[in-house]
């Protein structure tokens, strides 16, 4: 406004931008769409992180139940097993998708013994989720199979197992199908976190964006006159927040920022929904 008003060719109706303000308006649809669409794009990411979260802890509520209903009674020790390194799995899909170099064994603090979390730090390489839902599968296998003796006859085995063999089939194909999902949700918030908008498209977006304000006082200012000042202001706050707030959105997986998914509660939430069903299958056990 001010180069506009004190040097007087630039009033010259040669140099008169006010033609232009149809076409601009264009322009802003154009580049309200790729606005839109980024932040779109971006919300149903976070939103897609949010529910994969939510299905672990589903998903994870179901298994350690089954596993407590079924087997609890017969196999405590292996249903404890599978439930503490399903807390670890917690822990571990946080700490990938932050990356972290190691799992926080004070996390873990009566859950796993500090040398089973260095044991999977050392183990994985930040994979740790991947390392505990071994450990899962190989707990819902020792629950519901048997080891026969050589001495045992057929008949002799079959008689000591305390769960008929289709139940027990069925039962283990759910069980691992609880802990295949679980792995396939943290490797779909693997790939959001590694694959974002192409940059040409990022680049395009913000070059555009960047022109356009900063052409604006030039198209509007015989129009707007000083008002073009604030004007411009309040567009290019209202446009550059929402490209900031789709770039915040895009990989919500920091602990620093306020808008990021609060993982760290997620854990906690977890971690004490599988420690209300042990206090109540504890209770249960001993009513």
């Amino acid at each position: 406004w001010a180069l506009y008003e004190n040097v007087s060719h630039l009033r010259h109706p040669r140099y008169d931008l006010s033609e232009f303000d149809r076409m601009y308006a264009l322009i802003f649809t154009a580049l309200g769409f790729m606005l839109v669409f980024r932040l779109s794009r971006a919300a149903i990411r976070f939103w897609d992180c949010r529910t994969a979260w939510g299905t672990i802890a589903m998903r994870g509520r179901a298994l350690c139940d089954d596993a407590i209903v079924n087997v609890g009674a017969k196999r405590p020790e292996d249903v404890d097993d599978l439930i503490r390194w399903f807390c670890a799995f917690v822990v571990g899909v946080k700490c990938h998708l932050r990356e972290c170099g190691e799992m926080p064994a004070e996390q873990l603090a009566g859950i796993l013994e500090r040398g089973e979390v260095e044991r999977v730090n050392a183990s994985m390489r930040s994979r740790f989720h991947l390392y505990c839902a071994n450990k899962m599968r190989r707990a819902v296998k020792r629950a519901l199979l048997e080891e026969s003796n050589e001495e045992d006859s057929n008949e002799n085995f079959l008689r000591k197992r305390f769960l008929h063999p289709q139940h027990s089939a069925t039962l283990m194909h759910g069980m691992r199908a609880h802990v295949d999902v679980l792995v396939d949700v943290a490797g779909a918030m693997e790939r959001i976190k590694a694959t974002r908008l192409p940059i040409v498209y990022v680049a395009h977006l913000r070059t555009f964006l960047l022109v356009y304000i900063l052409s604006m006082p030039f198209v509007y200012v015989s129009l707007w006159g000083f008002g073009v000042v604030p004007a411009t202001a309040i567009i290019a706050f209202a446009l550059l927040g929402i490209e900031g707030a789709a770039t915040e959105c895009e990989n919500p997986f920091s602990a620093k920022r306020t808008n990021h998914l609060g993982m760290d509660g997620f854990c906690e939430n977890a971690i004490a929904d599988l420690g209300a069903m042990l206090r109540w299958w504890r209770d249960e056990s001993a009513g």
